[in-house]
């Protein structure tokens, strides 16, 4: 499964880069809110990433970002599907975007893959061997162990704006440097690598994390809820650290009013 997902990847990256580049695939389909919509190269990569499946005859249970829920067979078996994580960066032709799979056996991950196609980075992790960038093994950075030295990435939920900004404020008062980048798939394949410290986001779905989680703890960090639990699919919060800085983040959310 591991050769097929990072071939799968590396095809509907390719697809989508050449999009991109061209200026096409950028046109809005669907407006889902006034911050976030469905635009043509999401349906291109979903669709073409669907069909690859079922020529590969995958038994498996699909959910897909823009589609919903396809059952190819095997409900033991779940992969989960962006297309296109970062819609809003490609729309605008900022070159932050990427492709995300994730692999479930028994509603336990096996393997998650997230690919860049405009670097040409494709971080691939699989249960127990550990996580992995063009081929060569990659850590989380465990030099940081306060937030004043750490570089960290916000997410913003809209329909809780209000939190969500006094989460980001509480943040940049306490760390070196905090960014929003649009893409959550790609920031915990970069904190997997070691690019960044810290990642903390209100609401995202099981297809925005699920690859990335993988990555980020077989390179030996950590990826919980706001109450510090493992996150696992159903987790709408999100909260990645290098695991030096969870302690001190945790502390930090539930000073700004955070509460379930």
């Amino acid at each position: 499964m591991e050769k097929f997902l990072t071939k799968l990847a590396k095809e509907a990256g390719k697809l989508l880069l050449e999009n991109f580049e061209s200026g096409k695939g950028r046109m809005v389909r669907l407006r889902k809110s006034e911050h976030d919509y469905r635009i043509q190269a999401d349906e291109l990569s979903e669709r073409f990433i669907l069909e690859r499946i079922k020529e590969e005859g995958i038994a498996c249970r699909v959910i897909a970002e823009e589609s919903g829920t396809w059952n190819f067979g095997d409900e033991r078996k779940l992969l989960l599907v962006d297309p296109l994580d970062g819609s809003v960066n490609y729309s605008f032709g900022i070159p932050l975007f990427c492709v995300a799979l994730a692999y479930y056996e028994d509603g336990l991950p096996k393997v998650g893959v997230v690919y860049d196609p405009w670097r040409k980075e494709l971080f691939r992790a699989s249960c127990g061997k550990g996580s992995f960038l063009n081929g060569k093994k990659i850590a989380v950075d465990k030099k940081v162990e306060r937030l004043g030295k750490a570089l960290c990435v916000a997410g913003f939920s809209y329909k809780d704006f209000e939190l969500s900004s006094k989460m980001y404020v509480a943040m940049r008062k306490r760390c070196m440097g905090v960014r929003v980048l649009g893409s959550a798939e790609l920031t915990l394949a970069w904190l997997a690598a070691g690019r960044l410290h810290c990642y903390v986001d209100l609401k995202q779905s099981p297809w925005d994390v699920a690859a990335g989680a993988m990555l980020v703890r077989e390179s030996g960090g950590r990826v919980t809820d706001f109450k510090g639990e493992e996150w696992k699919l159903g987790h709408s919060e999100v909260l990645a650290t290098n695991g030096l800085l969870h302690k001190e983040m945790l502390t930090s959310i539930r000073r700004v009013g955070w509460k379930r």
